[in-house]
């Protein structure tokens, strides 16, 4: 995943652990999740765009059922990404 970032010059942030994820959260733009978590949650109550990723196609849809978007594989990852970044 580093290399898809740094070959794609998007502006990522990977959190430690350590950081609060809603101190973080209300100075971005976009959360991406992956694993489903719940940054996805908390980025949507503070109306912080918010999506959930997953590498491959997903054989079964998650339990998930928030309204928040899924994109499956690196293709509809970049093809979103370069949407927004615009």
């Amino acid at each position: 995943y580093l290399k898809f970032i740094n070959d794609n010059k998007f502006n990522f942030v990977i959190i430690d652990s350590k950081f609060s994820a809603i101190e973080i959260i209300k100075k971005v733009k976009l959360v991406v999740s992956y694993p489903f978590s719940t940054t996805a949650l908390i980025a949507k109550k503070q109306n912080i765009e918010s999506i959930y990723y997953f590498p491959s196609k997903l054989k079964n849809k998650p339990l998930v059922d928030e309204d928040i978007k899924i994109l499956e594989g690196k293709q509809e990852l970049l093809k979103y990404l370069n949407q927004i970044k615009t």
